[in-house]
């Protein structure tokens, strides 16, 4: 045994047959499984130090109800009070503006909705307001922007209105133009044709 993961909760051991066996020559004993745990003593040689895998996530300083992040490294998001954050690439800028929900394709496509379901995009400098209601908006990098409004009912943007799709969805996400997916009031999933 030669460390352990708390957070996912196991012991790291390294076999003696070689890097052809589990992992590269390792392997994984969860906590308490073979009472090694339990039952037996650890016994260490003095200055052997046994160590903690790091998780995969690295806490972030602030806190956000609602993240959205883009293929370039654009991030932005909305805390509980509803004001808007960009990551900056060490801390968060607050941007003017008050949004429930965001989303971000890449620097230059980002689009929220309001606690009014009105719906607005960045510019660059300042928010602009774009016709309609929608509870939930979705932008993908290519410039995609798709949504549902507080009725379920489905839209995609033409690049100057809205159009409605048939469905009915209470989430959606975008990837692409041809990559869109979504959840309906059942939670059943739905993709684009």
């Amino acid at each position: 045994m030669i460390g352990y993961n708390s957070l996912f909760g196991y012991w790291i051991c390294k076999n003696s047959w070689g890097t052809g066996f589990g992992e590269s020559g390792f392997f994984k004993i969860a906590f308490g499984q073979c009472q090694i745990d339990t039952t037996f003593p650890f016994w260490g040689i003095s200055g052997t130090k046994f160590f903690e895998i790091e998780s995969p996530w690295k806490p972030v300083a602030g806190a956000l109800k609602y993240i959205s992040a883009a293929s370039d490294g654009s991030v932005w998001g909305v805390n509980a009070g509803d004001e808007i954050f960009r990551w900056n690439g060490n801390s968060w800028d607050q941007v003017p503006g008050a949004l429930k929900q965001i989303s971000v394709g890449n620097a230059a496509t980002v689009w929220g909705v309001n606690s009014d379901d009105e719906i607005y995009r960045w510019n660059g400098a300042a928010w602009d307001q774009v016709s309609g209601a929608l509870k939930h908006v979705a932008v993908a990098n290519d410039g995609t922007v798709w949504g549902v409004n507080s009725g379920d009912k489905i839209f995609h943007w033409n690049g100057n209105s809205w159009d409605q799709v048939p469905g009915a969805l209470k989430q959606i996400s975008v990837g692409a133009a041809k990559l869109v997916w979504g959840v309906n009031e059942s939670d059943a999933i739905f993709r684009l044709r």
